[in-house]
């Protein structure tokens, strides 16, 4: 499973808004996200799909959108992915 990181200058305005500067996505073979999590400029998880202690955990940013492993800031680790996932757990 491939994973892709977004940073701010791929972010749009309303998500930013937000405090959303970093999303990670975990994609499936197609390119769709599986799980999506958003960092804020501190590190800390503000959003994270699936996860219903979220405000929108019941919902994807990326619901319905296919990624190629080019967008963004390109392709990043399965650990990479995992750290930011995991901190959702402490949220």
């Amino acid at each position: 499973m491939p994973y892709v990181v977004f940073g701010e200058s791929d972010i749009g305005k309303s998500d930013r808004l937000a405090g959303i500067v970093r999303i990670f996505l975990d994609l499936d073979d197609r390119g769709r996200p599986k799980r999506e999590v958003a960092l804020d400029a501190d590190g800390k998880v503000v959003h994270r799909f699936p996860d219903r202690r979220f405000k929108e955990g019941t919902y994807g940013m990326f619901d319905g959108t296919f990624v190629s492993l080019t967008s963004g800031e390109g392709e990043i680790s399965k650990a990479a992915f995992e750290e930011a996932w995991n901190r959702g757990d402490k949220a």
